[in-house]
């Protein structure tokens, strides 16, 4: 069914800008200062140095020295992980609760609904999707190699086998782009669908691809201009690469973390009416999303408002 975006906007705007929605700032905010801290320490590469508090360096590492790349990238890791596991339960009690329209306080089925199982489900899709994601350029490399290799073994002269390099290369290059954004499209539901209407995973990805199909160019621009925004103000929250702070970012990233968590709330709060709006069937009193039979004992849930 088509999405009404102007009512879809309003009506999450409403539920953002409320007691529930600032509870949900300052956790987001407390996620990503979190999660912020333990980049900034799992990045860093060299062990702090030795203050002369008589502590001896651990694992034949001594004070001050350079760590591995490989401890590095396991660090960066875990604190990937960890931030996964907080983030995905906070999301699924945002998600339930913003397509329920609650603004005052946050259900109870929100929070203890089967929020156990939504997680693990949640966290299944999230690394199935985020691995989707990795196989695409994998993919695109390995097309590309193999285009290089039958361009060699074609005896074509040099500027024909670099024209045709290129077209080819361009070509893979858009067909890339083109499937990752129908993959971040068609999935931007997981965890709606498996918080709300309480499916499995792969029952998830096809419920997500389902409730976006008929309104792919209104989804598709809406959450493009809403990501793109987050992005943008939480962009100025990114660590320095060389590690060396400036007064003007060391300013800038406390600012950025509360524009960015408070855009966030906004983000999933109009996301979740969208929800709303395309799956008129799903309770609005409650996350389970299993609609009743339309009869006259059994009314669907109502449908959001035009």
């Amino acid at each position: 069914m088509p999405l009404h975006v102007r009512s879809v906007v309003g009506d999450g705007l409403r539920v953002a800008v409320s007691r529930n929605g600032a509870v949900f700032a300052a956790v987001f905010l407390a996620v990503e200062t979190l999660s912020l801290l333990l980049v900034l320490v799992a990045g860093t590469t060299y062990v702090p140095v030795d203050l002369g508090a008589g502590i001896d360096p651990t694992g034949g590492i001594a004070a001050g020295s350079q760590l591995s790349e490989l401890t590095g990238a396991a660090a960066m890791l875990l604190v990937g992980a960890f931030s996964a596991v907080v983030t995905v339960p906070v999301s699924i009690i945002a998600i339930r609760t913003f397509v329920a329209g609650a603004t005052d306080a946050i259900p109870e089925a929100a929070l203890f609904n089967d929020l156990g199982w939504a997680t693990a489900r949640g966290l299944v899709a999230t690394l199935c999707y985020t691995g989707l994601l990795f196989l695409l350029p994998v993919a695109a490399g390995l097309g590309l190699l193999a285009i290089l290799f039958g361009l060699g073994a074609s005896g074509l002269s040099g500027w024909i086998a670099g024209v045709v390099g290129l077209l080819s290369g361009g070509l893979l290059l858009a067909i890339l782009l083109a499937v990752g954004v129908v993959v971040w499209l068609h999935f931007l539901f997981l965890l709606h669908e498996i918080g709300v209407r309480e499916q499995g995973v792969l029952d998830a990805f096809r419920g997500s691809w389902a409730t976006v199909r008929g309104s792919r160019l209104e989804v598709g621009v809406l959450a493009f201009l809403l990501t793109s925004l987050r992005t943008g103000v939480g962009w100025f929250s990114a660590p320095p690469v060389d590690g060396s702070w400036t007064l003007l970012q060391a300013v800038a990233t406390p600012v950025s973390l509360i524009g960015s968590a408070a855009i966030g709330v906004v983000t999933v709060a109009i996301l979740a009416r969208a929800y709303r709006d395309l799956r008129p069937e799903v309770d609005p009193d409650g996350p389970s999303g299993r609609a009743e039979p339309a009869d006259a004992d059994s009314p669907q849930g109502e449908p959001n408002p035009q």
